[in-house]
């Protein structure tokens, strides 16, 4: 059943599941977006939450849905098919559509996954759960490329803010970082009030 739109709130909620080779190297995108949200004096709302298995990854999502956050950050390696957990299980996009749409109702989802982010994986996901948005890189960004956005972006959009992200100012933010660190970023909305489609912009 899908979550009664009450109490939505301000705040980062980050889930991350990368391999083993990136936690040997401690490439850990979404502990470090974390800790640069809580830097003063911006002391952002997040939560950081590391999984390694699908179940985890589902039973983390529910907390995100719980926890009335107005933004969901994932950090995973991923192909247009879906996407990969620590220990090699791969959720496809019918999969993931199904266990994030419950909890996207005017929620914002921001993917940092290679090539995940397009018109198949946005239509499994807009039209269904109500989400305002799915932002993600068009190809596949350099680690420290995606860990500059993010951080970038979020500190922007949270440092302006009171209570959520304005649409035309989400785009020129994102439209001026593309252009500094040369990354291209689909950005996918509703296209239509009656939710029957999605609307992409390429933002390079």
């Amino acid at each position: 059943m899908r979550e009664a739109f009450v109490g939505i709130k301000r705040g980062l909620f980050i889930i991350e599941s990368l391999d083993c080779k990136d936690e040997r190297y401690g490439l850990f995108e979404g502990e470090i977006i974390y800790k640069i949200l809580r830097l003063p004096p911006l002391k952002m709302t997040c939560k950081y939450r590391y999984v390694r298995t699908r179940d985890e990854f589902k039973k983390v999502v529910k907390q995100f849905g719980n926890s009335r956050y107005r933004y969901l950050h994932i950090s995973c390696h991923a192909n247009k098919r879906g996407m990969y957990t620590t220990n090699g299980e791969a959720i496809n996009i019918d999969d993931l559509a199904e266990t994030l749409n419950p909890h996207l109702k005017k929620r914002r989802l921001f993917i940092s996954a290679c090539d995940l982010v397009h018109a198949d994986f946005a239509k499994a996901i807009i039209p269904a759960s109500d989400c305002l948005s799915v932002i993600g890189p068009n190809g596949k960004p350099w680690f420290s490329q995606a860990a500059i956005l993010w951080s970038l972006l979020y500190h922007l959009m949270f440092f302006d803010e009171a209570k959520k992200m304005h649409p035309k100012k989400l785009l020129k933010h994102l439209e001026t970082i593309c252009d500094l660190i040369q990354i291209k970023m689909s950005y996918f909305v509703k296209s239509t009030p009656s939710r029957k489609g999605v609307k992409d912009r390429l933002v390079k």
